[in-house]
């Protein structure tokens, strides 16, 4: 399991976009493909909420109402070298965060 970034920075930023793309690709595919198939849905999305995958934007998983349990950076945007507006990660500020309502959920494990 990465416990960091995957991605590495090259000459531009990765968009959040892609960031979020590349996730939902290596969930469904590498993970809820993998380990259930589509035959049996029940599997397959066990499968995804258990799942600890390999992001671009860190360690990720699911928490108990479905919403990601991540590391959040702080951003901050700036000028670049070539003079365009770029966002700056200036570091971690959480880690392994959860949304505020993930401790009063009621929906089931299973």
């Amino acid at each position: 399991m990465a416990s960091g970034p995957i991605w590495v920075a090259s000459s531009s930023p990765l968009p959040t976009a892609i960031a979020r793309a590349f996730s939902a690709n290596a969930l469904v595919i590498g993970t809820g493909l993998q380990k259930a198939g589509v035959d049996d849905l029940p599997a397959f999305r066990k499968a995804l909420l258990t799942s600890e995958i390999p992001s671009v934007r860190g360690a990720f998983k699911f928490g108990p109402n479905q919403h990601p349990v991540q590391d959040w950076y702080a951003l901050n945007a700036e000028n670049g070298a070539d003079g365009k507006m770029a966002l700056k990660t200036d570091g971690k500020v959480l880690t392994a965060y959860s949304d505020s309502y993930a401790a009063d959920c009621k929906m089931p494990k299973d």
